[in-house]
């Protein structure tokens, strides 16, 4: 695409704006100031820091890094504008018009589904806004009981949450032996220790809303449940309508294989529990309907339809691998240098 191959004449010093101030946003706006580019970084939240701040447990990924990242930013010149939504109170038009070239570093903001009856139920959320809530000030209440779907490292943070925050129990379903976990050993190790459990080869299939012994289903406003006192969340705070714990009955398919080698035979068991939260966390990916809204057509390498602007980091993959997202940003950060310098 044209995103790489034209120059901006007329610009210099070139000045880059940087919308999303994550991991990849981040490690490129370091990259350009290093070759004397001017860098402003765009935000949606009032502070930097991306997947670092908002999407890691606190005693994983304190604040303090990622407020120690934004000093050293602002003393290497990089400007920082808070509260800047794209397509709200920020347009890529304007952004066009102003700066020289554009990086989009938003993440990856669209959670996948499991595909099931009832996952749009309250108490059921996914994975990164369970996380982002826990590192504001409303975190989402959870329950004693907690569900969670997924075997990545995401995944594990969630429920090493949910009992940092109070719950009393933790189990994490897993479609695939443990050997197919995703999440790194010390970390699956540090849940463990915690008191998270696992349960291998399962998938949940149905949530339905829990039943009173009268057959009702369980539903109560935020404010009355809260002002009683919630696990993980202090009492008198009211955070809109939540469900009453025990709230939620899971069916929850296992498959097992029975008999001895070379003769197995594979069974699936099904069982229906009560939880009072589920945590939905396999996966996300990037939002290809907002970025069609931009009127932006989007190539592997990042670059797009429209001369210097370029997509960087979960924005082009979907991933929300830390490491990755901030080797991406560094490619991105040479890919604009090479376009602002121009053909060779």
């Amino acid at each position: 695409m044209s995103g790489g191959t034209r120059r901006p004449l007329g610009r210099k010093p070139a000045r880059v704006a940087i919308v999303g101030a994550g991991p990849a946003g981040i490690s490129a706006a370091r990259e350009l100031i290093k070759s004397g580019v001017a860098v402003t970084l765009f935000d949606k939240e009032t502070a930097s820091g991306g997947l670092k701040r908002y999407g890691y447990p606190s005693f994983r990924m304190p604040s303090s890094i990622s407020e120690r990242e934004a000093a050293q930013l602002a003393e290497q010149g990089v400007e920082f504008k808070g509260e800047a939504e794209l397509g709200r109170t920020l347009q890529l038009a304007d952004l066009e018009r102003g700066y020289a070239a554009v990086l989009l570093a938003t993440g990856a903001p669209v959670p996948s589904r499991l595909g099931i009856a009832g996952e749009d139920l309250p108490g059921v959320y996914d994975a990164p806004r369970y996380l982002y809530g826990s590192r504001t000030e409303r975190p989402l209440p959870a329950g004693p009981r907690v569900l969670v779907v997924g075997g990545g490292d995401t995944a594990v943070d969630a429920a090493t949450t949910a009992l940092f925050l109070g719950a009393d129990e933790a189990l994490i379903l897993v479609r695939r032996g443990e050997e197919g976990l995703a999440a790194q050993p010390h970390e699956i190790k540090y849940a463990r220790d915690k008191g998270a459990a696992f349960r291998f080869w399962s998938v949940p299939t149905k949530i339905e809303p829990g039943a009173t012994a009268d057959g009702a289903a369980v539903m109560a406003d935020g404010a009355a449940v809260m002002a009683a006192g919630t696990a993980g969340v202090p009492a008198g705070r009211t955070y809109g309508s939540l469900e009453v714990p025990g709230s939620l009955e899971v069916t929850i398919a296992t498959t097992q294989l029975a008999g001895e080698p070379p003769v197995l035979a594979m069974t699936s068991q099904v069982s229906t529990e009560r939880f009072d939260t589920v945590i939905v966390a396999i996966g996300q990916s990037r939002h290809l309907t907002f970025l069609q809204s931009l009127g932006l057509e989007v190539a592997d390498d990042g670059t797009t339809n429209r001369p210097g602007v370029f997509v960087a980091g979960g924005t082009l993959y979907g991933s929300q691998r830390l490491a990755k997202a901030i080797i991406d940003g560094r490619r991105a950060a040479q890919q604009i240098a090479g376009y602002l310098d121009g053909p060779a």
